[in-house]
């Protein structure tokens, strides 16, 4: 959810929940360790710039504003802000409608099915998602229009060089990986030839092109 710093354009920073759930919190808290990139035992570093974490801390500001329910924001090291959720959300904040690239989490509530896919399309962006069930059937049926690239079930990040990597919408264009990357570099050319006096009269060109057997 928050690896790389949240620096990771496949980050799981937008979540749609039945309900607020304090295990998140909690394993938030408990895993978060922050600190030099090169402590072993630490894994959140710092942000790439300071700029970035003074932008992060924008859109934090931006939520309490907007009247998001802020439900963890941990004290920050010098360019190392610390994980920060949001609840209750809605499509209207900012922070719902626009990539942060931080360690930060926004969740909105669903119904049922249909509004957490409405509400997961929602969006300009469409590079991953991911979703949690055991319901095999809903998993394949959700997966099919979720309006992105790539999709994870019960799980998340997962690549393998075979397979297409890229999205939708506003999220690139082509794919990188599997065979589907090389198609940028080829190009498509189409040929059309006659190369018969038979031929012509069968499509029509007779009468407009010339026997091409008396100049090629």
């Amino acid at each position: 959810m928050m690896s790389y710093m949240g620096e990771i354009c496949t980050s799981t920073s937008r979540e749609h929940l039945r309900g607020f759930r304090r295990e998140l919190k909690q394993y938030t808290i408990e895993n978060s360790i922050v600190g030099s990139q090169f402590d072993p035992q630490v894994n959140h570093g710092p942000q790439v710039s300071a700029a970035q974490k003074s932008r992060i801390l924008g859109y934090l500001e931006t939520g309490k504003r907007e009247g998001a329910q802020l439900v963890l924001e941990m004290i920050s090291l010098p360019r190392m802000p610390r994980p920060i959720i949001f609840n209750d959300t809605n499509r209207d904040m900012t922070p719902m409608r626009e990539e942060v690239f931080g360690p930060f989490v926004v969740i909105q509530s669903f119904k049922d099915q249909k509004d957490a896919v409405d509400k997961a399309n929602d969006t300009e962006y469409g590079l991953g998602a991911a979703l949690f069930t055991e319901n095999i059937t809903r998993a394949r049926n959700v997966a099919a229009i979720i309006q992105a690239g790539m999709v994870w079930i019960n799980g998340s990040q997962d690549s393998h060089f075979a397979i297409p990597f890229g999205g939708y919408k506003q999220r690139g264009i082509g794919r990188e990986l599997s065979e589907y990357a090389l198609s940028a570099y080829t190009q498509v050319k189409a040929v059309h030839g006659i190369f018969s006096h038979d031929l012509g009269v069968a499509t029509g060109t007779d009468t407009i092109l010339v026997n091409l057997g008396t100049w090629l």
